[in-house]
């Protein structure tokens, strides 16, 4: 999808490759808006096994983002699910068993808003088993049984926002379970965060 806008409506992606990115789903340049879709079982070498989407905007409403895998060991890849480097912007979604062998099991993006969302069961070889790096604005949902190999099982240096979340049972290999900030201002309101390792 390139420098386009189009409206994607009860699509089903999966088991698509990609030698470099987006194994499902390549984003550039564009405003696509995908409503209750389900992109799985997506494969990429380089970032966003599920989806890749650079300089985009790009609007998921009800949509199932699961089973995906990015495999480039690089410290600079990642995006099990979803690599954004721009906006993402999340409603009603479930992003759940992505994996990669670099950070962000399940979301690695720029600005994130994620509303009454789930991000479950994500694994990562290195850091943000659930979301890495993002600017965020969350409400409702949870962030629950992702994996890191290294830091932050369900959320790894991001900045920004966490209204009435459950963060519960992820876990880190190294440091912070639950939550790893580092020089980075995250505000936490009317959340749990629960049995994180």
């Amino acid at each position: 999808l390139v420098e386009s806008s189009p409206t994607l409506i009860g699509c089903v992606i999966t088991g698509n490759t990609a030698s470099s990115r987006g194994g499902g789903v390549y984003v550039s340049n564009a405003s696509p808006r995908f409503v209750d879709c389900e992109i799985s079982l997506n494969t990429s070498y380089d970032n966003g096994g599920g989806i890749y989407s650079e300089n985009s905007s790009l609007d998921l409403e009800g949509c199932v983002v699961s089973g995906n895998v990015q495999t480039w060991v690089n410290i600079y890849r990642g995006g099990g699910g979803i690599w954004s480097n721009s906006t993402a912007v999340l409603t009603g979604c479930e992003v759940s068993g992505n994996s990669c062998s670099s950070s962000g099991g399940g979301i690695r993006s720029g600005s994130l808003t994620l509303t009454d969302t789930v991000v479950s069961g994500n694994v990562t070889c290195v850091d943000g088993g659930g979301i890495y790096e993002a600017s965020v604005s969350i409400s409702g949902g949870s962030i629950s049984g992702n994996e890191a190999g290294r830091n932050g099982g369900g959320l790894y240096s991001c900045s920004g926002q966490v209204t009435n979340g459950l963060l519960i049972g992820n876990v880190a290999s190294s440091n912070g379970g639950g939550v790893w900030a580092n020089s980075t201002s995250l505000t936490f309101t009317g959340c749990s965060i629960e049995e994180s390792d």
